[in-house]
């Protein structure tokens, strides 16, 4: 994870707002840029967790709204009050690729819901990209950068970008990515 949030030993880790495990530890990374969050999943459950498992934070309250009304989620009382995580798994029968999986923890269940492929972009300068940036390709929307970093060596930039159309076709070796930035000029 990005952020610890709210969580906690002892937080709840919920399938379907059922009660599957819970956190067992935290600790930086090696290059304490995120977290990581220990969890065990009771072994009655354990099947409820492969390849295609997405987690996400699942503490506190959300609110959304717009002209119709307000909508409030919450995935439990009991994630209210003491934080937690909860996780969906969309496909059966998916492998696991390591004994001890990894998983990102997404901050919401609507950032795990989101479709895409996930690639990385190095370029020479972040001027003005951020989380959030799209990316465009013939003018249509087919991504966003998730997150910007500096490469080990402090030469250049590395984009953690999401491809949500044509992932087929963009998300692939060799395809050229350039930022694009406003100019002005007296013409």
């Amino acid at each position: 994870a990005d952020t610890l949030g709210s969580l906690e030993v002892g937080s709840p880790v919920m399938y379907r707002q059922v009660k599957v495990g819970s956190v067992q530890s935290y600790q930086f990374a090696r290059n304490s840029k995120r977290i990581l969050i220990g969890v065990h999943i009771e072994k009655e459950y354990a099947h409820l967790v492969n390849g295609s498992s997405r987690f996400w934070n699942a503490s506190g309250i959300t609110l959304s709204g717009d002209l119709s009304g307000i909508k409030v989620k919450s995935e439990s009382l009991q994630t209210l009050m003491a934080g937690g995580v909860a996780f969906d798994t969309p496909k059966a029968d998916v492998p696991l690729k390591r004994r001890i999986p990894r998983f990102r923890l997404h901050d919401s269940q609507e950032a795990a819901d989101r479709a895409g492929t996930l690639i990385t972009i190095r370029v020479d300068r972040a001027d003005g990209l951020k989380p959030g940036t799209p990316i465009r390709f013939r003018g249509l929307e087919v991504g966003s950068v998730e997150s910007v970093d500096l490469t080990s060596d402090l030469q250049a930039v590395l984009l953690r970008a999401r491809i949500t159309g044509a992932q087929d076709r963009i998300a692939r070796a060799g395809t050229r990515f350039w930022v694009v930035k406003p100019a002005f000029g007296l013409v």
